[in-house]
């Protein structure tokens, strides 16, 4: 490995892991749904915005947008849900 793949992989562990500490945080005030929205809204806001620039357009409503909700669901609002929950009853 390379010292500049290292740097980046260091670089976004760092960054992954941070989001664990700002998550404890938040939960002291925030809930932990409204945290979740929080860190997938801007994510999908930032995607749409790429989507557009490139030209293109999300497909009209139909069988392959409920591939998208069960995708968003299971691999974003859940877990990120449930991370959330578990950092207020979990000590770290």
């Amino acid at each position: 490995m390379s010292l500049r793949n290292f740097v980046i992989l260091l670089v976004l562990g760092l960054i992954w892991g941070a989001s664990f500490l700002f998550i404890k945080v938040a939960v002291v005030t925030i809930p932990p749904f409204t945290v979740a929205f929080g860190r997938t809204a801007p994510a999908a806001l930032v995607l749409y915005v790429v989507l557009r620039s490139r030209g293109l357009r999300m497909p009209a409503f139909g069988p392959l947008w409920g591939s998208f909700l069960l995708m968003g669901l299971f691999n974003g609002a859940l877990p990120y849900t449930l991370i959330t929950w578990a950092e207020i009853h979990i000590d770290s």
